[in-house]
């Protein structure tokens, strides 16, 4: 008889698994060099891993030619980024975006029978700090790479049976899911913030004394070198209303959490991917009403905002200048921007982002006396604190997740499988 069929328990670790390879549970394939791709967006999208992580862009190229399925890829596809910053690069990716063709340097996997595809991609998920130690041992002008000899090495333990598969993949897809939910969530709210901030700030339609859009209720309107903006409105770049304060990376970083640690705030972190902690010592701090730019890697001008902790070295805190600006503004204008900071990067290898393009900007600010920057905060901010919340949800749903993961991968926790005829 069995007393609870919902519960889980731990029988003997490995108790009917099998040993594998990792190479032999999936085919690997590798993506293409390509030659003749342009910019003009006809035919198909070349996935490199930058439009894994940053989806298609104008700096994505394309092609027309035509090419074995093998390489074509499609919604639901799972790929492995297997070169690049160890860090930031090497990774695990469903495919979300739209059809295009496979790239050098990513696998697309093929899990294969008796093999479940989600529970293959939590294992290589599960994997990923053993990938990330393989390309870092093969690093080389701060990039690295697993090779198909690597995977071929490693041996990996898993049910015998696909159902028991399913129902570990069930377990931590049900967190996944809620995290994809949050972050749509937050999508949409973003999509709104930045059409507010669009409305108001660019086709100057905020709410004047009487509640009504300024510019189309004939608000006065003057002439300037960005076109016609409002009376008593001026244009100022960037350079002399913010500054960049370059992270640093601690001497020592811990995986565990204590009261003298502070969160070390890397792409990862922010991300909910990873967890790493320093002492606050010789570091810059960042408080939650400060904005973050990453300056370093494929996401490089990408804006964070509503995080507390240590600023990794790779990021930079932007600090305002100006009494009269409010953090939303700037955090908005900076976020109507990311595009263009992302598609002028500088670097080869490893990309950067432009600092005096950044500063370069021009914004338009109201006179000096002028309460818009206040009706905008009252406006946005309990959206933009909703944002916060789902992020930090989705941090503590991610903790709970990778807490499991490894038991559950491992055999060490076992989640029972109904059969008929239990009670």
């Amino acid at each position: 008889m069995n007393s609870n069929n919902t519960s889980l328990y731990k029988p003997l670790f490995y108790q009917n698994w099998r040993s594998e390879t990792l190479y032999s549970l999936a085919i690997w394939k590798n993506g293409l060099a390509f030659k003749r791709i342009n910019f003009n967006k006809k035919g198909r999208p070349v996935i490199k891993i930058a439009e894994l992580k940053n989806g298609i862009t104008s700096q994505t190229k394309f092609t027309n030619q035509i090419f074995d399925d093998g390489y074509f890829l499609k919604k639901g596809d799972m790929v492995f980024s297997w070169s690049g910053n160890p860090e930031t690069s090497i990774d695990v990716f469903w495919y979300r975006l739209q059809d295009g063709w496979l790239n050098q340097h990513i696998f697309k996997i093929k899990e294969k029978n008796g093999v479940n595809r989600t529970y293959f991609y939590f294992l290589l998920k599960y994997l990923n700090p053993n990938f990330v130690e393989i390309a870092k041992n093969k690093q080389t002008t701060g990039l690295g790479h697993v090779t198909l000899k690597d995977i071929k090495k490693i041996i990996v333990k898993i049910p015998n049976t696909i159902e028991e598969q399913k129902l570990i993949a069930s377990v931590l897809s049900s967190l996944d899911d809620k995290i994809e939910l949050n972050n749509q969530i937050n999508k949409n709210l973003e999509e709104i913030t930045q059409a507010i901030f669009k409305h108001w700030f660019v086709d100057f339609e905020f709410p004047n004394e009487n509640g009504e859009p300024y510019k189309f209720s004939s608000g006065e309107m003057v002439d300037s070198e960005l076109g016609a903006i409002p009376k008593g409105w001026k244009i100022v770049k960037l350079k002399r209303n913010i500054k960049f304060v370059k992270g640093k990376k601690p001497k020592i970083i811990f995986k565990g959490k204590s009261d003298e640690l502070l969160k070390y705030l890397t792409i990862n972190v922010l991300s909910g991917k990873d967890y790493l902690y320093a002492q606050p010592k010789s570091v810059i701090l960042a408080e939650k009403d400060n904005i973050l730019m990453v300056m370093d890697g494929a996401s490089s001008g990408k804006i964070y905002f509503g995080a507390n902790g240590i600023v990794a070295s790779t990021l930079a805190k932007v600090e305002i200048l100006n009494n009269n600006l409010s953090t939303e503004y700037v955090y908005h204008f900076l976020k109507y921007n990311e595009n263009e900071i992302n598609n002028h990067t500088t670097g080869s290898a490893i990309p950067h982002t432009d600092k005096n393009f950044v500063l370069s900007l021009k914004i338009v600010l109201p006179d000096a006396n002028n309460i818009m920057f206040r009706k905008f905060t009252q406006t946005i901010g309990s959206i933009d604190n909703k944002i916060i919340q789902n992020n930090d949800e989705n941090k503590r749903l991610a903790k709970i997740r990778d807490t499991l993961l490894p038991k559950l991968m491992s055999g060490e926790i076992r989640v029972p499988i109904n059969k008929e005829g239990d009670e």
